[in-house]
């Protein structure tokens, strides 16, 4: 793998702590579902395609991609390097997205990764945190109430 700026990097670092940031723990990660496609699909996504959406074909079927939609290109090496979408070169030899200083062969590139949103996994997320909260500030007011009921000392 090789950047513009020649140094060699698996992941993103935080600017504030130094440290790699877990992509996998994060809250938001429940609310898209993520499509693999082929490094076929994935150059009907680069610069050369300028459009508002384009749709690509996934083993679950067809995905339509915006230029918001959240694109991480896969490595035979397991790596993961997030793109935009038409905001890259995917030649004959070689990926090269600017935004990301971000230059790959493309006998390094296994595809890449397209997430979407998805309102029924966001609405549940957000509908089981409050049903969370609400069984435990109940489970706390009944275990409080016992303790200062009527006759307590």
């Amino acid at each position: 793998m090789y950047l513009l700026d020649s140094r060699v990097r698996d992941e993103p670092q935080d600017r504030s702590t130094g440290r790699t940031p877990r992509r996998d723990l994060l809250p938001a990660a429940p609310c898209y579902n993520k499509y693999q496609i082929s490094n076929d699909e994935l150059a009907n996504l680069d610069s050369s395609h300028i459009a508002h959406r384009v749709t690509v074909e996934t083993a679950e079927g067809p995905v339509e991609v915006r230029a918001t939609t959240p694109i991480e290109v896969l490595t035979t090496e397991g790596e993961r390097h997030s793109v935009s979408p038409f905001n890259f070169t995917f030649g004959d030899r070689d990926l090269v997205a600017p935004d990301y200083d971000l230059l790959l062969s493309r006998s390094q590139i296994d595809g890449a990764l397209v997430r979407e949103f998805s309102k029924g996994r966001t609405v549940g997320l957000i509908v089981g945190s409050l049903l969370a909260a609400g069984g435990g500030f109940a489970l706390i007011s009944v275990l409080a109430g016992k303790d200062q009921g009527p006759g307590a000392e």
